[in-house]
């Protein structure tokens, strides 16, 4: 029977989604908000312009309880001084997770000064909640879609940008969350600690992460276990230096040359990580010329020149997060161009670039969400300017507008299902694999997954403990998402067989199933089972035809 119920409602989520119920809870709007403002009818608009913490959260009250329908405000935690890290949630059922439909994110601001990204996540919620049932794509994708958006992860550092782009205790939350290949010793930072928590609850499946101070599309992964130890001085071109300085502190802000020394001292020397310098290029000769000035004040231990460019660090879904990349480039108005934007900086072909062989960093929040939770992030650098004018910021908004919307609809590019049991229950947290590719994603408790994948053939990898492995074949074509369910049996499961009943072990003729070792399978489904998906899949199938159907001329 449940197995039944379990059909019906995937059918129904297929055209609209199964609501059931996941925070934000409505109940949990806070009474105050309600209060303060359905005593009057304000007018709905946002302007261009930078808005405070209070001004950011008045315009997302406001918008919560004017699009009751489409909206839903909630935090995620505080910020070092006390500041709710909100969220809206923009979609037709905001308030609950719709059974098969993706949940997307945008975080914005995460860097105090760079500004753009924060003041275009309040333009995309005012755009989405005011073209929503008029314009067909907005419609579609709020629809099918449930969009997280955090315009600032960052708010005290915004309050005080002018000062940098460092949180209230002077660390940097793009490099402060666990590292694939390095041990990452930074003392973890309340907004670093709400993110993780956030995405640990809420199976996310696409995300951007916005920046600014270049204008490209980065991809992971943006470490590599090649990297230097010392910081890598890609300001200089084809120059790395590695620096171990011992500096007197009380002629720190008087000499600029000892300002770009501390600005690559070594791990030891944390206090002096502040430091942000602007200079263009320079040459080896001036900078020998600089050691030789400041030898009075900076006592240098160890200074090793070598030629330096960094490599790609290659993940195991670099096709997609290209495609990924691209998508966003493609619809810029000027991304695609790969202009740099100054001489100091690099050019980057069509506007992407892998993170690591722009320059390599530890912590970073993309690798994060990926190796961690399965979630494929990318970070957008929206503006050569971190700060621009806010009589400016309308060109932003026009230059990335269409591209903040076609990104998010990519998370229903590839393959989407369910993992049940042979009783027709979900199973939660299955671990989920597509074959040759080495980062894993879970099951939700509902037994969804989705990956995004280009065309072509793969094969699906599914493990959970207490039941035999599966892997399945299925066929991505573009732009048609591909629906797969998958049952798994229990490893107590009886089969009938030529001779009888025996014991299935996962292998033909009762021998024992090999040990799983870390989600790595080695099961293959006998010879005629069906390896695509399971036989009441076919209802599933037919339903998608028509959802297809109308994505391909969506999309088209």
């Amino acid at each position: 029977m449940y197995r039944v119920l379990l059909f019906l409602v995937s059918i129904y989520g297929s055209i609209r989604g199964n609501a059931v119920s996941q925070f934000p809870n409505k109940g949990n709007v806070p009474h105050q908000y309600h209060s303060r403002f359905l005593m009057y009818e304000e007018p709905y608009n946002i302007e261009f312009k930078y808005h405070n913490y209070e001004q950011m959260s008045r315009f997302l009250r406001a918008t919560s309880l004017r699009f009751q329908n489409l909206t839903a405000l909630y935090s995620i935690g505080k910020s070092v001084k006390g500041r709710d890290l909100w969220v809206m949630v923009v979609s037709s059922s905001p308030y609950e997770h719709m059974i098969g439909k993706p949940d997307v994110k945008y975080i914005a601001n995460i860097h105090g000064n760079e500004a753009v990204g924060r003041e275009l996540m309040l333009h995309l919620i005012h755009f989405f909640v005011t073209s929503y049932g008029s314009d067909p794509y907005v419609t579609w994708l709020l629809d099918n879609t449930r969009i997280h958006i955090l315009p600032s992860m960052n708010p005290d550092g915004f309050e005080v940008s002018k000062e940098g782009k460092y949180n209230a205790r002077g660390f940097d939350l793009n490099r402060n969350f666990p590292d694939y290949f390095k041990q990452n010793n930074k003392r973890s930072q309340p907004e670093t600690e709400a993110v993780k928590e956030w995405v640990s609850k809420i199976q996310f499946v696409l995300s951007g992460s916005l920046h600014g101070g270049a204008l490209v599309a980065s991809y992971p992964f943006d470490n590599t276990p090649n990297a230097p130890m010392a910081v890598t001085a890609h300001s200089f071109g084809s120059v790395m230096i590695l620096c171990k300085l011992s500096c007197r502190q009380e002629y720190v802000d008087q000499r600029h040359c000892v300002q770009v020394f501390c600005l690559f001292l070594s791990k030891n020397l944390k206090k002096y990580s502040k430091f942000q310098v602007s200079f263009g290029p320079i040459s080896l000769e001036n900078l020998y010329r600089l050691i030789i000035e400041s030898s009075s004040i900076c006592h240098i231990e160890r200074i090793v020149f070598q030629s330096f460019r960094p490599t790609p660090s290659i993940s195991p879904d670099d096709d997609v997060f290209q495609h990924l990349s691209l998508t966003y480039s493609r619809n810029h108005g000027s991304m695609y161009q790969g202009l740099s934007c100054s001489p100091s900086q690099p050019a980057f072909k069509r506007g992407i670039t892998n993170g690591a062989e722009w320059y390599p960093l530890t912590g970073g929040m993309q690798d994060f969400n990926y190796v961690w939770n399965g979630c494929m992030e990318i970070t957008l650098e929206l503006s050569c300017c971190k700060y621009p004018l806010a009589s400016n910021l309308s060109y932003y908004w026009e230059q990335n507008r269409a591209p903040l919307i076609k990104f998010l609809a990519e998370a229903h590019r590839g393959v989407h299902g369910f993992v049940i049991d042979e009783n027709g229950n979900p199973i939660e947290r299955a671990s989920v694999k597509v074959k040759s590719r080495d980062v894993s994603f879970s099951t939700t408790k509902y037994g969804e997954f989705w990956r995004i994948l280009l065309p072509g053939i793969y094969k699906l990898e599914v493990f959970s403990n207490g039941y035999i492995p599966r892997e399945v074949e299925f066929m991505v074509i573009e732009q048609h998402p591909t629906l797969l369910n998958v049952t798994l049996y229990s490893v107590k499961r009886q089969y009938e067989d030529e001779s009888g009943s025996v014991l299935y072990n996962g292998n033909t003729g009762g021998r024992p199933y090999p040990p799983h070792r870390d989600h790595t399978l080695h099961y293959r489904p006998q010879s005629g089972a069906n390896t695509a998906a399971d036989a009441n899949s076919g209802i599933f199938s037919s339903i998608s035809n028509g959802f297809n159907t109308f994505v391909t001329n969506l999309f088209g």
